[in-house]
């Protein structure tokens, strides 16, 4: 599906469902099941009103859904001249396959899925509005997701009302990379943000790109080169300087609450200033869960983040609630994990994990990698930061492991050589392993060479002066089968003897055969 001429004077082609726009009507829901959808162009699939209605849903079911080049599909409701007060339309996708995010259109028009409360304007995200319906829940379920080069997925409102939620369940893999590439449910208005959810074995946030449930007033972009101690720049993996793009924001705007942001795992990568946020302007700022069963790897300024307020504004630092294996970062590139306040309290850091490598708990931001819970304001308000980890210490209680095997006794039953002796023990020493776990293990161990069990004797008279010697046989014990008395009338046991009634023995003969 592409769209026609993207200039101002146009309206782009697509699939649309429009409520009344001068009065009251709901609009229609749309439905798609096709094998592959494209969208690109500038070509929208919308569901629009403007009125008292409420906005329809729109469901697509297919294999691979590729959005490029400022396609959209959008659920909206605006004021368009009128007070619009429905709600948004849900959003469900379902993509066996892949569902792809990339590029902008002519005229900065935006690639993405949007659920927005705003003045409706194809060629822009969002503007001012004073419509106070709600927007609604994004769904999306597929094996990968990727979104790229200032793509979005985002739920939001510029007004009183409050942002929609996304639903993320991917079974492979979600990728978000690009500056202001993103997953966003976000509010510019005194209305809350809404919550994100995201379930997917590989999560990766890289090149600047942010997941996150925010409230915000973006009027302009501030692009910072990041710098180390001495002032040179910070270079990302491709050796070229790395920046971050901090918004401008209006203090007197804004004063929504943000939402919640849970993450379920196996491996969370972030890199080159990826974000996680649930930051607020004037509100509170939100939660962030992270149940990440492997790693947390954050590298090149990247950030975890529920910071609240500017100057001028209140707030509170929102919650971070970690649990993972091991948390990583790289040493000296600036990446935080923060639940900052200006005004307000600091909120609470926790962490679990066996391990937490590069990154430590500060009492002021730095330069280096750091864990932050402060008010900027007044230190009195201060929040928790609590790290627990397993402090494994691998030199504790160990032993040295011996050269030799202690008292080696191997009880002999059967004669060597003969057919029964199938038993066997074969001394490797250490085989290669340290003598404990601070000494560093042997490359080439040495193996004892075989040992060859002698030849059977040879019975013949002509035995050679090297075979080894029989000894000498032990007198056989032979079990009594019968008695006698003695001229003395004492009684004798016997084993053989004339005339005497034979039974069958209680002790069998020992065999060495596994019978």
């Amino acid at each position: 599906m592409e769209g026609g001429n993207n200039s101002s004077q146009s309206f782009p082609g697509g699939i649309f469902s429009e409520g009344n726009f001068s009065g009251e009507g709901n609009a229609g829901n749309i439905t798609i099941d096709t094998t592959n959808l494209d969208i690109t162009n500038g070509a929208i699939i919308g569901s629009l009103t403007s009125g008292t209605g409420n906005a329809g849903n729109i469901t697509v079911n297919t294999t691979n859904l590729d959005i490029t080049n400022g396609g959209q599909i959008r659920s909206s409701t605006s004021n368009s001249g009128n007070l619009g007060i429905g709600n948004v339309g849900k959003i469900q996708i379902k993509a066996e396959d892949t569902v792809t995010l990339d590029g902008e259109g002519m005229n900065e028009l935006r690639t993405g899925i949007f659920s927005t409360v705003d003045f409706f304007d194809p060629f822009q995200i969002a503007s001012e509005s004073t419509a106070v319906g709600n927007s609604n829940i994004i769904n999306i379920s597929t094996n990968f997701l990727f979104i790229t080069n200032n793509a979005q997925i985002s739920a939001q409102t510029t007004s009183e009302a409050t942002a929609g939620t996304l639903e993320i369940n991917a079974n492979k893999l979600v990728e978000v990379s690009g500056l202001e590439s993103g997953l966003f449910s976000r509010t510019g208005g005194t209305g809350d943000a809404g919550n994100i959810n995201i379930t997917t074995p590989e999560l990766r946030i890289l090149d600047q790109a942010q997941i996150g449930v925010n409230n915000f007033i973006e009027i302009s972009f501030q692009i910072e080169t990041l710098r180390d101690e001495d002032g040179e720049p910070i270079l990302d993996r491709s050796g070229n300087p790395l920046t971050i793009i901090r918004p401008v924001f209006n203090p007197r705007e804004g004063s929504g609450n943000a939402g919640t942001l849970e993450i379920t795992t196996s491996s969370l990568q972030l890199e080159d200033g990826g974000r996680i946020v649930a930051e607020s302007v004037g509100g509170n700022g939100g939660n962030i869960e992270l149940l990440v069963d492997e790693l947390i790897f954050l590298g090149s300024g990247s950030s975890i983040s529920t910071s609240a307020g500017l100057e001028g504004t209140g707030g509170n630092g929102g919650n971070i609630d970690i649990n993972t294996s091991f948390l990583v970062a790289i040493p000296d590139q600036n990446s935080d994990i923060t639940a900052n306040a200006f005004n307000g309290s600091g909120g609470r850091i926790n962490i679990n994990a066996v391990g937490i490598f590069g990154i430590e708990a500060r009492e002021a931001e730095t330069l280096n990698n750091d864990i932050i819970a402060i008010s900027q304001t007044n230190p009195n308000l201060n929040g928790q930061i609590n790290l627990n980890t397993l402090e494994i210490d691998p030199s504790r209680e160990t032993f040295i492991l011996p050269n030799q095997p202690l008292n080696t006794q191997i009880a002999q039953i059967c004669t060597p050589g003969t057919a029964e002796a199938k038993s066997e023990f074969t001394f490797t020493g250490r085989g290669g392993i340290a003598p404990n776990t601070l000494e560093a293990l042997q490359i080439n161990p040495i193996a004892p060479d075989w040992v060859e069990l002698p030849e059977a004797p040879n019975n013949s008279s002509e035995t050679s002066a090297s075979s080894f010697s029989v000894p000498n046989p032990t007198p056989q014990i032979v079990e009594a089968t019968g008695w006698i008395r003695d001229e003395n009338g004492e009684v004798i046991l016997v084993a053989d003897v004339n005339n005497v009634t034979g039974y069958d023995p209680w002790q069998k003969p020992r065999q060495c055969a596994n019978n």
